[in-house]
C-alpha cells in the first residue's frame, strides 16, 4: 500500500482519536453533606457516585467526601479521569459548611451526584484543582458546574481563574428544589452560559468556559434573585477537542517526514 492510501484509510478509519486528541474528562462529586453522606453517618453509599452521571453519563466520578466545618480544607489527589486512567491532578476545597437535599437514593448515579453541595459558597470558601496535564492544557478546557439546592426560584452564578489569567464568570437559575431531570435537556441537564446576576434561564449546569492553566481556582456569586446563594454540587473538567485543521497539520506533518525519509 502506498503512502497516499495509508493517508486516506488512516483518516477515514478516524486516526485522530488514535493521536490522543479525543476529549478527556474529569468529574468530581461533592459529596459533603447531612445524613445523606457517609461522612455524617449515611447508609448505603448515599451521595456517592459509583456509576454513570452528568452530561453524557460518563462513569469514574471521584468522590469528594467530607462533612461541615471543614474550615481546615480537604483535598482528593490523584483524580482519575473518565476512562478510570489515573491524572496527576487534585481537587481541594476550603469552606465553613457543606449541605445536601433529600434527593440522594444510593443508586451511585445523578441523584447522589445532585445530592450534595457546598453551602453558601458565595459568601465563603474556594474550589482548587492543579496539576492538570497536556491533555488539557494544550487545547484548553472548560468547567461544568453542576448544582441542586433545597431551595426555589433562586439565581446564582460561579467564577473560575486559572493560573494562565483566564477567567469567566457564569450564573443560572433554579426554579424547583427538585432541579433534574430538567424537560428537554440531554440526560435531564440544561447548561446556562448566562452573565447577568439577575438570569431567569432555567438550568441546572453553568459552563464556564476559555482556560489551558494547569491549575484553577473556583468561587461563588450571589446572585439577584432569590435567595441566590452559590452551592456547587459537582463539576466536570471537559478538555477541548482541536479544531479538524490543526490535527490536519499533525497528521501531514507525520506523512511530510515519512516521504523525506524515503527519499533518502
Amino acid at each position: 500500500m502506498n503512502i497516499k492510501s495509508i493517508f486516506i484509510v488512516s483518516v477515514s478509519s478516524g486516526l485522530f482519536a488514535s493521536l490522543g486528541f479525543s476529549a478527556s474528562t474529569i468529574s468530581i462529586n461533592i459529596a459533603g453533606g447531612n445524613a445523606n453522606s457517609p461522612s455524617a453517618g449515611g447508609g448505603g453509599g448515599q451521595g456517592i457516585v459509583t456509576g454513570a452521571a452528568g452530561l453524557g453519563q460518563l462513569s469514574n466520578w471521584n468522590n469528594a467526601i467530607g462533612s461541615s466545618n471543614v474550615g481546615a480544607g480537604l483535598t482528593v489527589s490523584d483524580l482519575v479521569d473518565s476512562s478510570g486512567s489515573a491524572t496527576a491532578a487534585s481537587f481541594s476545597w476550603v469552606t465553613n459548611n457543606t449541605w445536601s437535599t433529600s434527593s440522594a437514593d444510593g443508586a451511585g448515579g445523578d441523584q447522589d451526584m445532585l445530592s450534595g453541595y457546598i453551602d453558601n459558597f458565595h459568601a465563603n470558601g474556594s474550589i482548587n484543582v492543579a496539576g492538570l496535564g497536556s491533555a488539557f492544557t494544550n487545547f484548553g478546557y472548560n468547567v461544568l458546574v453542576y448544582y441542586q439546592t433545597d431551595n426555589s426560584g433562586m439565581t446564582a452564578g460561579f467564577t473560575v481563574a486559572d493560573n494562565a489569567g483566564n477567567t469567566d464568570t457564569r450564573f443560572g437559575h433554579q426554579v424547583a428544589v427538585n432541579n433534574w431531570p430538567l424537560a428537554g435537556g440531554t440526560d435531564g441537564y440544561i447548561i446556562s452560559t448566562e452573565t447577568a446576576n439577575n438570569t431567569l434561564f432555567s438550568a441546572n449546569v453553568v459552563q464556564l468556559s476559555g482556560f489551558s492553566g494547569s491549575d484553577f481556582t473556583m468561587t461563588g456569586d450571589g446572585g439577584a434573585v432569590g435567595s441566590a446563594r452559590a452551592r456547587p454540587s459537582g463539576i466536570q473538567i471537559v478538555a477541548n477537542i482541536p479544531e479538524p485543521s490543526s490535527t490536519l497539520l499533525v497528521l501531514l506533518g507525520s506523512v511530510g517526514l515519512v516521504f523525506s525519509r524515503r527519499r533518502r
